[in-house]
This record gives C-alpha cells, structure tokens and sequence, in this order.
C-alpha cells in the first residue's frame, strides 16, 4: 500500500491537470467565439451590410413598408396589422385608417372613428391582401369601393337600399391570416351583410411575414427560434444577416405552386365558410388572377383546386 499511494496520487494529479487544461481551452474557446460574433456584429453594424430583405418588390412597396403603415402583432398567426388611424401620402396617394387599422376614404377622416359620422349602413366586408387594400391606388379605385360604387348605380334603378364598403385588406397577408383577422376582430363583422374574399396567386403558400418597426421593413425570418424572441433577437444585425440569408435559401413556405402550401389556404377557407354559415352571412370567394401570365395560366391548378373545394362547401 505504502508503494501504490504515492502512483494513485500522481494519477489523480494527473486527471486534475487534464480537467484544468480542458476546462481552461474551453473557456478559451468560448471567449473566441464570443470575441467572434462581437467583431462580426460591429462590422455588420460600421458597414451596414446586413440590410434586412424588405419583403417588397416594388419601390411603391418599400415606400409604403418605410412610411410604418403597420404595427407588429403579438399573435401568432397574425403577426402585424395595418396602424390604427394611419394618415400617410405616399408617393402620392393618400391611405388612411380608421382606429381598427382598416383603410377608409379620405372623407371620412372627419366623422366619426373613419366610419363617417353617424353612418350604419349594411357593409359589404373585403378580405384580402394587398390586392384588397388597393396598394398604389386611391381608394375610390379599390376593389371595395368599385364594387359598392357599381352596386349603388345598379341599387338606384330599383330604390334598393345602398350598402358601404369595409375593406379589411392587410398588404403581404396570406389567406389564413386574413381568415384569423375576421374571427378575432369584431369590429370587422360589424353591420356586416356579406363577406368577399380576394384570393390573389401569392396567397396559395402559408409563408408569413414580420414586420420591424425600427427598420420598417417586412420580413422572413425561419430561424429555429421562438416567435416571442424574433422581434428581440431582430435587433441584432448579425442575426438580421442569418434571418435574410437563411430566407433566401428556404423560399418553400412563399411558393404558391406546391401543392402542400395551398392545403393550409384552403383549410383557412374552410374555417371562413363554416363562420360565415354560423352567422348566417353570404361568403364570396373571388380570384384575382395574376395579370401577366394568362394563357397558358401558370396558377391554373392552385385555382381549380379552390373552385373545387369552393363548391364542395
């Protein structure tokens, strides 16, 4: 025993030392890729190269995106909604919000809450993205208020009573989205008599958008992170660089044309015809085609599948 002491002493020394050393290049590495992101957080900040993607196409888009005409939305579906009594000109066309955050003719600023003063007539309710909204146009030139404006010359030759319009249009919303805002905002149902959906192509895929308030920029951003984080962690601009990149490289949830996107658009509508049944309240489904591509259509099957399910329902 008086022989083995002195060895088993020396082992243990030994493992002591590995352990330290170990211990020791860790922290080491730790420090170096702490010291790492540090040095790339500061370039990307001094150069500014970590330019998040705007979710825009269009100069009228980042324009419009820039003049912080929405807010971000805590809900998981709906992660941003347009800004509740928004009064903006941008490149020269007036949008305005009532205090739900729903665009409104520019006369009716002066009544009451942008509905206009004392004015309860029946409306016809407009779901839809950017199409709906009428981004780069006036609003006597929306889909909404086209409609009621061939309604009310058609309602005049019978005495029939006019119905206004409320456009619930949100720009870069998906149909889901949309649907989610119709169940969880009141105000949109209110006075409601029928409800118009505006199903436009990029509304077949499920991908969402977020919306930075400093930046006013929309975003992707499918990082594995929680959703509550994002908006945190968004401030950082190396973590803006990975969001953009990583976006740009994984653009299945954005692409209208795979078959397992438009299952969640279609079970949105789904969700829409059994609420509207509920209420007893009229539901048009519409789509808008995407102008440029006609014959042969590239989104002929997405919208046949909707036609389809539409007359199963």
């Amino acid at each position: 025993m008086t022989v083995l002491q002195p060895r088993a002493a020396s082992l243990a020394d030994a493992r002591d030392g590995r352990a330290r050393r170990r211990r020791s290049r860790g922290r080491l590495l730790l420090l170096a890729v702490v010291f790492t992101l540090l040095a790339a957080e500061l370039i990307l900040r001094l150069t500014g190269a970590a330019q998040p993607g705007s979710g825009a196409r269009t100069p009228q888009q980042s324009a419009f995106h820039a003049a912080r005409m929405f807010v971000p939305h805590d809900d998981a579906v709906m992660t941003y909604l347009n800004r509740p009594l928004a009064r903006e000109d941008v490149a020269g066309i007036a949008y305005h919000h009532d205090e739900h955050g729903f665009r409104i003719a520019p006369e009716q600023v002066e009544g009451s809450a942008g509905e206009g003063s004392g004015d309860r007539a029946p409306r016809i309710a407009f779901l839809g993205d950017s199409t709906t909204y009428g981004l780069g146009l006036g609003w006597d030139d929306t889909v909404p208020a086209v409609t009621v404006s061939a309604l009310a010359a058609r309602g005049a030759a019978r005495d029939a009573e006019p119905v206004a319009a409320r456009n619930l249009g949100v720009c870069g919303f998906t149909t889901e989205q949309e649907v989610a805002l119709w169940e969880q905002l009141p105000a949109a149902r209110q006075d409601a008599v029928a409800l118009v959906l505006l199903v436009f192509p990029n509304d077949f895929a499920p991908g969402r958008f977020l919306y930075d308030e400093d930046s006013g920029v929309l975003y992707a951003d499918p990082l594995p992170l929680p959703a509550s984080l994002k908006p945190l962690a968004w401030h950082s601009a190396l973590y803006r660089a990975l969001s953009t990149l990583a976006a740009a490289r994984t653009r299945a949830e954005y692409d209208p044309l795979l078959e397992a996107n438009r299952v969640v658009t279609l079970r949105a509508i789904e969700r829409l015809a059994e609420v509207c049944r509920r209420d007893g309240l009229p539901l048009l489904v519409a789509h808008l085609p995407a102008m440029e591509r006609l014959d042969p259509y590239v989104f002929a099957a997405p919208v046949e599948a909707l036609a389809a399910r539409c007359a199963e329902l």
